[in-house]
């Protein structure tokens, strides 16, 4: 209202102001979310305990063990990605596999990740009008 008022007083017709307003309101959103940690949110709850969902973005999924590490325990029926690679070592050589799971079973509906939100994620977040204040997160024990 206040953005409203402002353009008015300066005698802009009520549609431009409201345009203007929209757009400062879009530009204030993407720079209070960029660069900030992003926040993956529950998709479904279930027996007290809530469904993960980090998103399409392949290099927030994450390993069983790093799952495990925010309380968390991958699901491993939902998407995953699996790399396998060959190894030689002083002991012997082999093969490895690794798997990256997109969701997980946590005791929160929301987990905080390192990995900051994009210009591109805040932008769309931003105009999807999706909770872009979520409550804050107790920070990780050391």
């Amino acid at each position: 209202m206040k953005c409203m008022k402002t353009y008015l007083d300066m005698k802009v017709s009520p549609d431009m102001a409201l345009s203007e307003c929209r757009k400062m309101s879009m530009i204030d959103c993407v720079k209070s979310l960029a660069g900030t940690p992003y926040v993956a949110f529950s998709i479904k709850e279930e027996d007290g305990k809530f469904l993960v969902d980090v998103g399409n973005e392949t290099s927030r999924w994450m390993e069983g063990k790093t799952w495990d590490q925010i309380n968390c325990s991958a699901f491993q029926k939902g998407p995953y990605r699996r790399q396998s690679d060959k190894y030689a070592g002083m002991f012997g050589s082999g093969e490895r596999s690794y798997e990256w799971f997109r969701q997980a079973w946590c005791t929160k509906s929301q987990v905080q990740l390192e990995q900051p939100y994009s210009l591109e994620e805040a932008k769309l977040r931003c105009e999807l009008g999706v909770e872009i204040a979520p409550k804050p997160i107790a920070p990780k024990p050391n």
